[in-house]
C-alpha cells in the first residue's frame, strides 16, 4: 500500500465569543489489494487507486455566542422575560466537502472490461445525467475466455462526492444554583443537498452508469432538552 498526504488546519478564535476551524487533506491511496483478482500470477496489472481513495477533504466548522442579550451588543437592557427568551442563543455549523470514491468498473463475463476510449468528461449537475453517470462507451465487455485491459479503478470516474451542512442552535437556562437545562434544535442535512448512490458498474448490463438511489438521508431536524446538574 503507498499512502500520501498533505493536512492543514485553520483555527481562529475572535473576540465575542466567535471561533472558526478550517481542516483541509489531500491524499493519494494506492494498492494492489483486490477481491476481484483478475490474473493471481500478476499482481502488476492491479496495481490502482484504493477504492476508498479521498484526493480532497475539506471541513469548516464555526461557533457563534449571538450578540443579543444582557451583557451583549444588543438588548443589554432587556428585562427578565425578554433576555429569557430571546438572550444568551449559541449558533454552531459544520460545512463538510468530500471526492467520491473511485467506481469499481467489472464486467460480465469477466472481473474487468476492456477500455477503448479515454471517454468524454461529463458536464453539468449530477442530477441531470443520472441515466449517464459517466461515458460508458469508453469500456467494452471482453472476449469470452481472455482479461479485460481495464484497471481495477480510475481517477476520473468516481462516485459522487459529500457536500453537506449541519447546523445547531443552543441555549442554556440556569435553573437553580446546581441545576441547568439546556434546549437545543439541530438540523442535520440543513440545506437537504443529496449525495447520490454508486452508478451502476457492471459492463455489458442494462444498469451500467445509471445511479438509481440516494446514499445520504434527507434533512433531518430535531429538538432536545437537558438537564445538567
Amino acid at each position: 500500500m503507498w499512502d500520501h498526504s498533505l493536512q492543514a488546519k485553520i483555527e481562529k478564535r475572535f473576540g465575542s465569543g466567535y471561533t472558526m476551524l478550517a481542516a483541509y487533506t489531500w491524499s493519494k491511496n494506492i494498492n494492489d489489494l483486490s477481491t476481484s483478482i483478475q490474473d493471481h500470477r500478476s499482481l502488476k496489472p492491479e496495481r490502482s487507486l484504493d477504492v476508498v481513495d479521498t484526493p480532497h477533504r475539506l471541513v469548516i466548522s464555526g461557533i457563534a455566542e449571538l450578540p443579543f442579550g444582557r451583557g451583549k451588543a444588543l438588548g443589554n437592557q432587556w428585562g427578565r422575560g425578554m433576555d429569557l427568551l430571546l438572550g444568551g442563543w449559541q449558533l454552531n455549523g459544520i460545512l463538510s466537502f468530500q471526492s467520491g470514491a473511485p467506481l469499481v468498473i467489472s464486467s460480465i463475463g469477466s472481473p474487468r472490461p476492456n477500455r477503448i476510449a479515454l471517454g468524454t468528461a461529463q458536464q453539468g449537475r449530477i442530477q441531470d445525467r443520472l441515466t449517464r453517470a459517466f461515458d460508458t462507451t469508453a469500456f467494452a465487455v471482453p472476449a469470452p475466455f481472455t482479461y479485460g485491459n481495464s484497471a481495477r479503478t480510475f481517477n476520473d470516474i468516481r462516485e459522487h462526492g459529500i457536500s453537506n451542512g449541519d447546523l445547531s442552535l443552543f441555549k442554556i437556562f440556569q435553573i437553580g444554583e446546581k441545576l441547568k437545562a439546556q434546549f437545543r434544535g439541530e438540523a442535520f442535512n440543513a440545506l437537504n443537498r443529496v449525495q447520490f448512490a454508486a452508478p451502476g458498474a457492471q459492463t455489458g448490463s442494462t444498469s451500467f452508469g445509471v445511479i438509481t438511489a440516494q446514499r445520504n438521508s434527507p434533512r433531518q431536524l430535531q429538538v432536545a432538552l437537558k438537564l445538567i446538574f
